[in-house]
């Protein structure tokens, strides 16, 4: 059976708490983990959840929205034989501009979610999620509360970090949580860096998502999740890390695993 290609439009004001807590040198920044919940809405084409994956996620630029603005956004979503494409555009400057692309699937039905590594390193630091806000603001990147997910955090040598996030916002009907996706990307920027002196951490760019799989419905998680992040590669221009993320209510299963690759934006 073949199904028709679908859009979706949306406006952003720069009013929505996921845009107005998320600024970048003052002005709304909408997040990347907005785009990716975007992205599995079209791909599950509103149907109740099931397990699914994107992968191939290029974030080709940022979508930035002054106050007293708004940005057109609109999706369009082809089925193919194995895989949805996606992409997600904007108007600039009177031209339809690309902000990400990708594609995505639902999983077999007998996929099983890896599990953690339990080894963090004998060289563990823990960094006070405190200096993560205060060094990121101090770099120009501002996070409000609801983005301030990170409430316990250690760093290990050769690229690992694990991390205690909650969100203590209001629940709303999310695939999976942008707050908590935008904390494992917080989290993966840390395990990327050198935070063994008083600097830092210095803010980084999502550019692409080579996997996403998510295997539990992250809409209404209040409690308490772990996240496991651990480098993979770094070839200088950007450098890609594997997160866990884990529901420590039921028995830390891991309920997202995600593949992030982010560039230093300079200093």
């Amino acid at each position: 059976m073949t199904h028709p290609a679908e859009t979706y439009e949306k406006t952003f004001t720069g009013q929505e708490p996921f845009i107005a807590q998320h600024r970048s040198a003052g002005t709304g920044l909408l997040p990347a983990a907005v785009q990716l919940e975007m992205a599995l809405v079209g791909v599950a084409r509103r149907r109740p959840f099931a397990p699914l994956e994107l992968t191939g996620v290029s974030f080709l630029r940022p979508l930035m929205i002054a106050d007293r603005a708004s940005a057109p956004v609109r999706l369009d979503v082809t089925p193919g034989t194995d895989r949805t494409r996606f992409e997600l555009t904007t108007v600039a400057a009177g031209s339809r501009k690309q902000l990400s692309t990708g594609a995505g699937r639902f999983l077999p039905a007998d996929a099983r979610p890896p599990r953690a590594d339990a080894d963090h390193g004998p060289a563990a630091r823990d960094i006070a999620p405190d200096r993560l806000y205060t060094g990121w603001e101090r770099e120009g990147l501002q996070y409000g509360p609801d983005f301030r997910t990170v409430r316990a955090l250690s760093v290990g040598d050769g690229g690992t970090a694990r991390a205690t996030l909650r969100s203590d916002a209001e629940p709303m009907p999310w695939y999976a949580h942008p707050l908590l996706v935008d904390g494992v990307f917080q989290v993966v920027s840390c395990a990327l860096q050198d935070l063994t002196g008083e600097d830092g951490p210095y803010p980084m760019l999502p550019i692409g998502v080579e996997r996403l799989a998510l295997f539990t419905d992250l809409s209404a998680l209040t409690g308490e999740v772990t996240v496991h992040v651990r480098r993979t590669s770094d070839d200088g221009a950007y450098a890609t890390a594997d997160a866990l993320l884990l529901d420590q209510a039921i028995h830390t299963k891991s309920v997202l695993q995600l593949r992030a690759k982010l560039a230093d934006v300079g200093r």
